[in-house]
C-alpha cells in the first residue's frame, strides 16, 4: 500500500496513506493524516491510523522514539488507538463520548477544549468552513456571496432579518451561535456581524463541530476578525491580497489561544 511519510518541522512529523474503510461517496477524502509530535518531553500521536506494515520507516521511527500519549481529537477518529497504547504503553486521551459502533477497548481520558495536556500541549477548538453573507440592497436580507468547505452544514442562500441565528446576528449586531446543530449532526453555526465604514456590510458564518463548544473568547476572537474582512471590503482596492493577511493572523491567533 502507497503512503507518504513528511517532515514538518523539528519534532514534528506525519504519515499519509489512504483509510482502508474509504469507498466513494464519502463526505471525507481517501487519504488521512496521522501526526507525531515531541513536546515537554513527551511524544504524541495523534489521531493515529496505524501505517501498513511493510512502512518500516515509519514503524522504525515510531520504535526508535516510542509514543508515551495517543490521542483522539473527535469521536470519529478513534482509528488505531487501541493498538498504539498496547505495544508503546501510551497514555490514551480522548472525546468523553463516541459513536455506538466506533468505541475503543481503552478506556481514554477525557479531553475538552482549552485543556493542557502532559508536555505542555493543549487542545483547541476547531472551525470547519463556513460562508459570508452581505445585506440585499432592501436591507431586509442577507445573500450568501461565499461558502467553503461547510461539511454538511446548511447555509441557506437568503436569510431574512432576524430569522435563525444567521438573522439575529444581522439584527441585534452580536455574534450568535446555535449549539442544537444546523442541518448537520457534526456542525454548531456561528453567526458574527461584519462592520465596515462605521455600518454593518452582513454576517460571517462558522461551523463548529458539536463536541467543541465555543466560549466568550472565541466569540471576541472572530469578532475581530469579522470586522477586519468588513473593513477590508469597504476599503475596497487590494482586496484578495489584504483578506488573505487577516486570515494569516486569524489562524495565527486562534492557534495560539488557550480558551478558558
Amino acid at each position: 500500500m502507497a503512503y507518504e511519510l513528511r517532515d514538518v518541522a523539528p519534532g514534528l512529523w506525519l504519515w499519509r496513506f489512504e483509510h482502508p474503510d474509504w469507498v466513494k461517496g464519502l463526505d471525507w477524502g481517501p487519504h488521512v493524516t496521522s501526526t507525531c509530535v515531541e513536546s515537554g518531553g513527551e511524544v504524541a500521536v495523534l489521531d493515529p491510523l496505524a501505517p501498513p506494515e511493510d512502512a518500516h520507516d515509519v514503524w522504525g521511527r515510531l520504535d526508535a522514539r516510542p509514543p508515551s500519549l495517543a490521542v483522539v481529537l473527535k469521536p470519529d477518529h478513534v482509528r488505531d488507538v487501541d493498538r498504539f497504547v498496547h505495544r508503546y504503553g501510551a497514555r490514551a486521551f480522548g472525546p468523553h463520548l463516541f459513536f455506538r459502533t466506533n468505541v475503543p477497548d481503552t478506556e481514554l481520558e477525557g479531553i475538552q477544549p482549552g485543556m493542557e495536556l502532559p508536555g505542555g500541549l493543549v487542545t483547541l477548538y476547531d472551525v470547519d468552513g463556513g460562508g459570508v453573507y452581505l445585506f440585499e440592497e432592501d436591507g431586509l436580507s442577507v445573500r450568501r456571496v461565499a461558502v467553503r468547505e461547510t461539511h454538511g452544514l446548511e447555509l441557506p442562500a437568503l436569510v431574512a432579518l432576524g430569522a435563525g441565528t444567521l438573522g439575529r446576528a444581522a439584527l441585534e449586531r452580536r455574534s450568535q451561535f446555535c449549539q442544537e446543530g444546523v442541518g448537520s449532526s457534526h456542525s454548531t453555526l456561528i453567526a458574527v456581524p461584519m462592520m465596515g465604514g462605521g455600518r454593518l456590510l452582513g454576517v460571517i458564518a462558522l461551523g463548529a463541530r458539536l463536541s467543541r463548544p465555543i466560549g466568550r473568547n472565541e466569540l471576541l476572537l472572530l469578532q475581530v476578525f469579522s470586522n477586519r474582512v468588513g473593513e477590508v471590503l469597504a476599503a475596497g482596492g487590494d482586496v484578495s491580497g489584504r483578506l488573505a493577511g487577516a486570515m494569516e493572523h486569524f489562524r495565527a491567533s486562534w492557534s495560539a489561544g488557550r480558551p478558558r
